[in-house]
């Protein structure tokens, strides 16, 4: 089936269009993938930080 016959059907078209906007939205800035994405590096942020200060404290401990 072409996308063109898939497309002329209403019901698969309004169909299509939803999640055509819900897509939109989710990755527009404040939409869902964008808070996610936001979180994740700002754990991998934490992660690091956590990383940095457990290497200073271990050096300081060998030293």
């Amino acid at each position: 089936m072409k996308v063109e016959e898939l497309l002329s059907d209403a019901g698969i078209k309004s169909t299509v269009m939803k999640l055509k906007e819900l897509a939109r939205k989710g990755t527009r800035k404040g939409g869902s993938s964008s808070k996610n994405l936001e979180n994740f590096v700002a754990q991998l942020k934490q992660i690091i930080e956590d990383f940095n200060f457990l290497l200073c404290v271990l050096f300081q401990l060998s030293s």
